[in-house]
């Protein structure tokens, strides 16, 4: 008995120390009735993952001033970047109204390079787990990230909805950097007036 009650004192000690939060059942119980209701549309990309029992570094980072264990973790990357959300209507919408309008009011091809290597590496980062998209480089083609056939057709309709740019499929494998995609995609942008 005595032993029972000293492993419970070591793995309560061990879980306060990676910030684990427990859930109750009954909490459980209604986060699977939400989740598996036949009923329920699709959930947008953002919402369709649960992580369960972890605390938010960024609501009391005093909490673990060495980090946590979970939080070296690259998988939890995006944990550790969240910030408070702009409570305007839409904010899928607006990031696309504010893109395609500093498209569209950049100066020069060069600036607008920029704003499309800046959303196509936060894009690209979205899809491989812990990647940051500070941390690519944008001498590289986007092969070497792992993107693979289907994900340059998802790109491909993605350039066409935000930039106005009809890229062929082999255009876009075959760019020798993320930096030269974006100039191809400038460069076929309905966005940007024909000088």
């Amino acid at each position: 008995m005595l032993a029972q009650v000293e492993n419970r004192q070591e793995r309560d000690l061990l879980l306060a120390q990676n910030t684990y939060q427990g859930v109750e059942t009954p909490d459980f119980r209604e986060l699977l009735d939400y989740y598996c209701d036949s009923n329920m549309p699709l959930l947008p990309v953002d919402e369709a993952q649960v992580t369960l029992g972890l605390k938010l570094l960024h609501e009391n980072p005093d909490l673990d001033p060495l980090g946590t264990i979970w939080g070296r973790n690259p998988m939890f990357k995006a944990l550790r970047r969240l910030t408070q959300t702009d409570s305007s209507s839409s904010p899928k919408e607006s990031a696309k109204k504010s893109m395609a309008s500093m498209i569209t009011a950049a100066n020069t091809a060069e600036d607008a390079i920029q704003i499309v290597v800046s959303a196509l590496t936060t894009r690209l980062s979205s899809t491989i787990a812990g990647m940051d998209p500070e941390d690519m480089d944008q001498s590289k083609p986007i092969q070497a990230y792992g993107i693979d056939s289907l994900q340059v057709m998802e790109l491909r309709s993605w350039f066409l909805r935000n930039f106005k740019a009809d890229l062929p499929t082999f255009s876009i494998l075959g760019a020798p950097s993320i930096s030269a995609l974006a100039s191809s995609i400038v460069d076929k942008s309905g966005l940007r007036s024909k000088v």
